[in-house]
C-alpha cells in the first residue's frame, strides 16, 4: 500500500534536502569568515624589513644639498657593522661629564662635518629611575653619534601626584618640542631599554615603526603580533594624524596597545628583522598593573579622535636645558 501523498511530500521536502541545507551552509559561511579573518591578520600585522631594505624605507628630513652642506654618508644604512657598544650599568657623574664636552646643552648633537639626513627628538617618559636614566644617557649619546643622527634627548618627568601616565607624557613631550625644538622624526622611548645593535638606525620610516620588537625578556621574539610598546618611531605627520597617544591610561599597561589600533587605522606598521631590533632590558621593579586598562582600551577604539593631542591638559612645572638632556617636569 503506497504512502499518502502528503507524507511523501513532507519527506521529500524536509528529510534529505533540508539536512544538507542545515549543515552545509553554516560550514561554508564559517569557512569564508575564517578565511577573511586570516586575510585581515596577514594584512594588518607588521611586516619585517631586512637590512638591505633599510635605506629605502628611512625618511630623510631634507633633499640632497638643500641646506648648502654635504650630506653625511650614513654608512650604517648601507653596510652592516659588527661593532658593539657596551652599556655602563652603573654610570657615574664622571662618565656623564666626559660626554658633556661633545653634547650641546639640552642634550642635542649633530655631526660637525656633514649634514645629517635624520633629525630626531628622542622622548623618554620618566619618573624615579635615576640609575637607569644615567645608564640610558651615557649609552645613547654614544650610540646616536655613531649613527650620524642630528638628535636631542628629552626627558619628560611626571610629578608624584597621580599614577604614571606614559602616553600623556609622550604627548606633552611632542607638543612642547614642536613649539621649541621641532624635528622631522620622533622616537618615543622607555628608559629601561637599550638597543644592542648599531645597525638599528634611530630614524623614522615611511610607515610607523616598532623599533624594540626583539627584547631579551621575550627571548628576542615579539610577545604578540600587535605589540607596539617599548620604543616606536613616527614622523611628525604620522603622529599628528593619529592624534597622539590616549591621555586616559593611568598606571601600567594598555596605552601601547591602544596606540597600535590608532596607528593601524591609517597605516601599516613595520619592524626591522629580529637580528637588528634587539634590546636589553635594564632591571627594575615592576609597576602595579592598571586594573581598568581593558575597559579603557575597549573604549579608546571609538574615542581616538577626541582623546589625545586634541584634548591634552597639563601643567608644565619646569623646563630646563640640562647638560645631557632637555628636562621638563609636568603635572598631569
Amino acid at each position: 500500500m503506497g504512502m499518502p501523498s502528503k507524507f511523501r511530500l513532507r519527506r521529500q521536502l524536509y528529510l534529505p534536502r533540508s539536512l544538507k541545507e542545515i549543515y552545509l551552509y553554516p560550514v561554508i559561511v564559517c569557512s569564508l569568515v575564517t578565511l577573511l579573518c586570516l586575510a585581515f591578520q596577514v594584512w594588518s600585522f607588521p611586516r619585517y624589513i631586512s637590512f638591505r631594505d633599510i635605506g629605502q624605507v628611512l625618511e630623510s628630513r631634507l633633499q640632497s644639498g638643500s641646506e648648502g652642506m654635504q650630506l653625511c654618508d650614513h654608512n650604517l644604512t648601507k653596510h652592516p657593522t659588527a661593532d658593539k657598544l657596551q652599556p655602563v650599568l652603573n654610570a657615574t657623574p664622571k662618565h656623564l661629564d666626559m660626554l658633556s664636552q661633545y653634547v650641546v646643552e639640552g642634550g642635542a648633537w649633530s655631526p660637525p662635518n656633514c649634514l645629517s639626513k635624520y633629525r630626531v627628538n628622542l622622548i623618554v617618559a620618566y619618573r624615579n629611575r635615576q640609575a637607569q636614566l644615567d645608564t640610558f644617557l651615557h649609552y645613547f649619546h654614544r650610540f646616536l653619534m655613531r649613527q650620524e643622527i642630528d638628535y636631542r634627548i628629552i626627558i619628560v618627568e611626571q610629578n608624584r601626584e597621580n599614577l604614571f601616565n606614559r602616553g600623556k607624557l609622550f604627548n606633552i613631550g611632542f607638543r612642547e618640542m614642536e613649539q621649541r625644538y621641532p624635528a622631522h622624526c620622533y622616537v618615543f622611548h622607555d628608559v629601561d631599554l637599550i638597543a644592542t645593535n648599531l645597525n638599528n638606525v634611530y630614524a623614522c620610516s615611511n610607515q610607523p615603526r616598532h623599533m624594540s620588537s626583539a627584547l631579551d625578556a621575550y627571548q628576542f621574539q615579539v610577545p604578540y603580533a600587535r605589540n607596539f610598546g617599548g620604543v616606536v618611531a613616527l614622523t611628525r605627520h604620522q603622529f599628528q594624524r593619529v592624534n597622539g597617544y590616549s591621555n586616559s591610561f593611568y598606571g601600567w599597561g594598555g596605552e601601547d596597545d591602544e596606540f597600535y589600533f590608532r596607528v593601524r587605522r591609517h597605516s601599516p606598521i613595520i619592524r626591522f628583522e629580529n637580528a637588528i631590533a634587539q634590546y636589553m632590558t635594564l632591571n627594575h621593579s615592576h609597576e602595579k598593573p592598571n586594573a581598568a586598562r581593558e575597559d579603557t582600551l575597549r573604549n579608546g577604539r571609538y574615542e581616538y579622535l577626541t582623546d589625545g593631542l586634541s584634548s591634552l591638559n597639563y601643567s608644565l612645572l619646569t623646563f630646563q636645558l640640562k647638560p645631557l638632556y632637555t628636562w621638563m617636569l609636568v603635572a598631569v
